[in-house]
């Protein structure tokens, strides 16, 4: 499904193209994926693609939820990540494509059911993508389940405001409004600390170029070959939580985000071999994802803001991302 700004796949329920301008130039592609019609290839699992049910690592692929102990299917050695091996990223979604006055929208929906990658509940998930080009792509996530069960679902878009002829986002310039991170362990799974930003490398809070953080020699940048750490946002509610620009085309995101958590990601494991668009192939640090979430490994932490939705609950993430030019 296309229209002149973005384009979808039922694979994943994911974005595989979105396309800005600038003044009166031609659309440009600010968004990664592969060559072809190849989403559902072994290497291109969670471009632009829906996650869930769980975002992230859950330490030991096990959780225990009202006294029942829960063992999951592990995908990344013993844990398990972004929803096991069939996540919703490797499902097909059935959609609807909607408009109105204001915008232009798509639906997706999927039926997850009972003890699917060993969860609990039946859930019923509807994901709302809406759009005007040139100005925003809003996505709002909502699910309900049948029993106790945990949800952090997210979107996992890689950016690059370059577009297709921008090799990396090093030069890119990065603003987080967030006073805390999470590090991690080599594992890549949360400490379970809330550590400050301040004289890490992890200070977005003035803008910085994102190369000046991944030429840091600090241990959990090498951990990760870059960086896959969660913020704290700042705040409560629907706020901006990041801005992200590119100096060369001008062009300029800000992330506007519910959740508690804002997962950046800067592609460290590209560079594989994976042909992305226009035949080209990808190198480390091409692009860069905002998975705006609950935190990562929030069943193993109690301090962490919980994930668990109940019956009768209804289950919201509401992201927005808003393009200017500089």
């Amino acid at each position: 499904m296309a229209n002149s700004a973005i384009t979808f796949d039922a694979f994943g329920a994911r974005v595989t193209a979105f396309r800005v301008s600038r003044h009166d130039e031609e659309l440009v592609d600010i968004v990664l994926g592969p060559a072809k019609s190849r989403s559902s290839d072994h290497g291109w699992t969670y471009f632009g693609a829906l996650i869930g049910r769980v975002a992230g690592r859950i330490a030991n692929a096990r959780f225990d939820l009202d006294g029942v102990a829960y063992e999951l299917e592990a995908n990344d050695g013993c844990n398990i990540l972004h929803g096991g091996p069939n996540g919703f990223s490797n499902r097909i979604w059935a959609w609807d494509a909607l408009s109105n006055s204001a915008a232009t929208q798509a639906r997706f929906s999927l039926t997850s059911g009972d003890l699917d990658q060993e969860f609990p509940g039946e859930v019923e998930v509807s994901a709302h993508y809406s759009w005007e080009a040139d100005k925003w792509l809003e996505l709002e996530i909502t699910a309900t389940t049948s029993k106790p069960t945990p949800l952090n679902l997210t979107q996992h878009i890689y950016w690059n405001l370059g577009g297709p002829d921008t090799e990396t986002i090093r030069d890119h310039v990065l603003q987080v409004h967030a006073d805390q991170f999470l590090p991690v362990h080599e594992d890549l799974l949360p400490t379970g600390e809330l550590r400050s930003v301040g004289q890490t490398p992890f200070d977005f809070r003035s803008p910085r170029t994102i190369g000046d953080c991944l030429n840091s020699r600090d241990p959990q940048i090498a951990i990760v070959k870059g960086i896959d750490h969660c913020w704290a946002p700042n705040g409560i509610g629907f706020r901006e939580v990041a801005i992200l620009s590119d100096p060369n085309s001008g062009r300029r995101m800000s992330v506007w985000t519910d959740q508690s958590g804002l997962q950046i990601y800067t592609a460290n494991h590209l560079g594989d071999g994976q042909i992305g668009k226009c035949d080209r192939p990808y190198q480390k640090h091409a692009g860069i994802a905002f998975e705006t979430q609950g935190f990562p490994d929030a069943l193993n932490h109690p301090h962490f803001p919980s994930i668990i939705v109940r019956p009768g609950e209804l289950y919201r993430n509401r992201t927005r991302f808003v393009f200017t030019n500089e």
